[in-house]
């Protein structure tokens, strides 16, 4: 190994450890929070699916993937080597989230940009709140983030000296993207545009052969899951199947373009169950009259959201529009979690994350990128790669619904945008060329407006359920006081907070508050008239207070809801058995 290449893989070198380092530092801070030590929803999901792969099943279960499979399959390696301990599974992996740091310095090294400025740029990057949060939690940008930006860098590698077959090489790293989650289609338009732009001056020829060596890398591990799902799951389906519901989910009439409301009340009981993919099959078995395969599910709903744009256009667009907002808005929206939640555990995310009149540091970075995009508007075709990359990857997220995780692979690319621009600003600034500063000013003073604003109920979600996930957390421990506690709380925030009216009923019934847990059940029945657990719960507290004839109804209630939730039924089964008594 030479001299040289040593010097130049030093710089990246301790960046890598620099982003390792502090990822160690929130790690530290919140190793001891339930949320990190409890997962929920998504994150559980991810974590039931990686110890199944992790105990032997290798191919899941005879159904077509719901969700694209990379990420538990890399999930249960992590697994593995840290003996499946949930919390050290999160330090290694934040190992592996740390190369987004050299990552982005190799991205802003191919834009130009000098060593000092890079490092800048990357620093911005692997320092982002949520980069770091992400690099720590069961979810999919922690692979999302570095294979988009691989890609990317080896794109940027590509020039006119190089043969087509060198577009295999970033087709194959996007095609790992895919596998982790399917947004990176939207990649195509970009890379297309690009090649046109870049090579224009080359024979036809060229750029064919140049997208066929690009599409065979990229479906490569595609193909592999189709055929999985062909062979495993006995239907023809590319990846997954979730798309179809996840498009209606931001495109109906009842949509706010950003929550993930399951399209019914139905909820699991028992081992977790996505409540989207129960609710999406029990639906579309009801209105179709018999039991749809996968794929049709997702055609189900993938045609009704496509009937909303037919039958109302105008909403349609107008929900479009406003969903255009939600994207270019500071505000970090929440999926499963409220990251603002956050800011009471660690003081690193007290220090990088904030909405004190300025959503700081999206509402900044976006801005910042927008203005970027003018002043380095002459820097060639590479740099309108980024631009492009970022527009239709927008556009992806904007097609569905919006929240702070599905535009994350944006941020590192924002952030390379924006240096480039402040670098053709300063030097603008030098040359006192007004008439090339001026304008972006403007755009960043507009956008410093918009992306900042509360317009369209942008900060509205539940920010309720990380309380909730606490609550339970001490619930489940016996710290009874400090689970009321945490449920107060929630019930503050989000005073129709079903789950906080169970958990402070449950908290009531183990303290034989009989009639407190009663009142507090009834609450959340009507809340939730659906939902099974929480018949389940009245069931017990009416059984405590002696009313057995109440108790047999709600057990029977549930049922009738979740009809294999067994321990419904084995109390239904008590209670006659003790009245035939």
């Amino acid at each position: 190994m030479n001299s040289n290449f040593k010097k130049e893989l030093l710089t990246p070198a301790i960046i890598f450890l620099a982003a390792f380092f502090v990822n160690a530092l929130l790690f530290m801070e919140l190793k001891n929070s339930p949320l990190f030590i409890e997962p929920e929803m998504d994150m559980l999901w991810h974590w039931q699916w990686a110890n199944e792969i992790a105990s032997g099943n290798l191919r899941g279960e005879a159904v077509p993937f719901f969700r694209a499979p990379l990420y538990p399959y890399f999930l249960a390696v992590l697994a593995l080597l840290s003996g499946k301990d949930i919390i050290w599974v999160r330090l290694v992996q934040a190992f592996f989230g740390s190369l987004i740091g050299p990552l982005a310095f190799w991205l802003a090294r191919r834009m130009g940009l000098g060593k000092w400025q890079s490092a800048a740029a990357s620093a911005v990057t692997f320092c982002w709140p949520l980069v770091l949060f992400f690099d720590l939690e069961f979810l999919m940008p922690v692979l999302l983030l570095p294979l988009d930006l691989a890609g990317l860098v080896l794109l940027l590698g590509i020039d006119e000296k190089k043969k087509p077959r060198a577009a295999f090489w970033p087709g194959l790293v996007f095609s790992f993207s895919l596998i982790t989650r399917p947004d990176i289609m939207m990649v195509w338009p970009a890379f297309i545009l690009w090649s046109f732009l870049k090579f224009r001056r080359l024979k036809a020829k060229y750029l064919v052969s140049l997208w066929l060596w690009f599409a065979l890398g990229f479906f490569s591990l595609g193909s592999i899951v189709f055929a999985r799902n062909l062979a495993v799951g006995k239907e023809p389906v590319f990846i997954s199947t979730q798309g179809g519901v996840n498009f209606w989910i931001g495109n109906h009439p009842e949509s706010d373009g950003h929550t993930a409301v399951a399209p019914g009340p139905l909820r699991g009981v028992g081992k977790y169950v996505d409540n989207v993919w129960l609710n999406s099959r029990v639906v579309a078995e009801r209105d179709l009259g018999r039991k749809p395969k996968e794929s049709e599910v997702s055609d189900f709903w993938f045609n009704k959201g496509l009937d909303f744009w037919k039958d109302d256009p105008g909403s349609a667009f107008g929900l479009f529009f406003k969903k255009i907002y939600y994207l270019v808005n500071g505000e970090e929206i929440s999926c499963n979690l409220d990251f603002y939640y956050f800011r009471s555990e660690s003081l690193l995310m007290k220090v990088l994350l904030w909405q004190k009149m300025l959503k700081f540091p999206f509402g900044l970075l976006l801005p910042m990128a927008l203005a970027g995009i003018f002043w380095a508007r002459k820097k060639g075709p590479d740099f309108w790669l980024l631009v492009l990359f970022c527009g239709f990857y927008g556009l992806g997220i904007v097609l569905f619904f919006v929240n702070a995780r599905f535009r994350m692979p944006l941020v590192p690319v924002l952030v390379v945008i924006s240096a480039l621009g402040l670098d053709r600003a300063c030097s603008e600034w030098r040359e006192r060329s007004w008439k090339n500063l001026l304008p972006g000013i403007v755009i960043f003073l507009t956008f410093i407006f918009i992306s900042n604003s509360n317009f369209f109920e942008v900060a509205k979600y539940d920010r309720a359920r990380n309380w909730v996930r606490a609550g339970t957390y001490y619930y489940e421990r016996g710290d009874l006081n400090k689970a009321l506690q945490k449920y107060a709380q929630a019930l503050e925030l989000n005073p129709e907070s079903t789950d906080a009216f169970t958990g402070a009923g449950n908290v009531a019934l183990l303290k034989k508050k009989y009639p407190e847990a009663l009142r507090l059940y009834q609450m959340a029945e009507e809340v939730e008239p659906m939902n099974a657990q929480v018949k389940f719960n009245l069931g017990l507290a009416y059984a405590r207070m002696g009313d057995m004839g109440a108790s047999e109804r709600k057990f029977e209630e549930a049922l009738q809801i979740f009809p294999d939730y067994d321990k419904a039924r084995e109390q239904l089964e008590w209670i006659k058995n003790h009245k035939a008594e």
